[in-house]
């Protein structure tokens, strides 16, 4: 099982991106993830700046493909390439859902009177533009795709180009049928490390916001993680995508145990 770390700031400074990335790469976890709002500053050009060559972590760049071209996009994949090769990986927001409220209108395709207005759209926009780039000759090392989303047709485009499926922790549970045609899945957890599970329980109740975040975290100490891990692992998770609580004063213990349990699940 790989675990990937997940940053959902919207404008994360680029000092902060590089202390992040120490720590990430000091852990072991396999990416980080970061996330798309079309009120951020360009995560392309920060994680270039990042990047350190020669080391293991990958950066997983979320992408609304509709913002640009196949071509385009092959060449900034290929300029990643150029700075450490195997250091990249795409989140393909493939359109499951709407805008979120606190962003600006994006149902326009940059320079094109043709609209994205419903999600079928962006999802078959999705599919056809990872078709469009499978097909370049730009690109030396292809990065691993992944795509969020539940729907039949979103974990259909991901078997067609053997990507990576990403969703919920909960809906992974409500789809495992569906989720099971495809070689890896990824789920999104946040996490909860205490010394003890009734300590991890308390915590919770105090730093979630809405009813549905219990649903997605998973919590307790660092045996019961563990445990809880596992068995992902057993119900045919390959990838977990951790993030914790921004409001949980003891957050650090996420790295810490996460560092742990690499160490442990890479010594099996």
């Amino acid at each position: 099982m790989k675990i990937h770390w997940m940053d959902n700031q919207i404008n994360i400074p680029i000092n902060k991106l590089k202390e992040l990335s120490d720590i990430c790469e000091d852990v072991g976890y396999e990416s980080i993830l970061l996330t798309f709002h079309s009120e951020s500053h360009d995560n392309w050009i920060k994680a270039a700046a990042a990047i350190v060559p020669g080391n293991k972590l990958k950066y997983m760049i979320a992408l609304r493909p509709y913002h640009l071209s196949p071509q385009y996009c092959a060449m900034m994949i290929e300029g990643f390439n150029s700075i450490s090769p195997n250091r990249l990986m795409i989140n393909f927001v493939a359109g499951d859902i709407q805008n979120r409220s606190d962003e600006s209108d994006q149902k326009d395709i940059f320079r094109n009177s043709k609209k994205i207005e419903t999600v079928s759209d962006r999802k078959k926009f999705v599919r056809d533009f990872v078709s469009d780039l499978k097909k370049s000759s730009v690109i030396t090392k292809m990065p691993e795709f992944v795509f969020s989303g539940f729907s039949p047709y979103t974990v259909e485009t991901a078997k067609m180009y053997d990507g990576i499926g990403l969703s919920m922790i909960d809906d992974y549970d409500k789809n495992k049928n569906l989720f099971n045609q495809l070689n890896r899945k990824m789920v999104c957890v946040k996490m909860l490390v205490r010394d003890s599970n009734e300590e991890a329980e308390k915590a919770l109740n105090s730093v979630v916001n809405r009813p549905r975040e219990k649903d997605f975290t998973i919590f307790g100490n660092e045996k019961t993680i563990f445990e809880k891990l596992a068995k992902m692992e057993k119900d045919g998770v390959t990838d977990v995508l951790v993030h914790y609580y921004n409001n949980d004063l003891s957050s650090d213990s996420v790295h810490s145990a996460m560092k742990k349990f690499i160490l442990l699940n890479g010594e099996k």
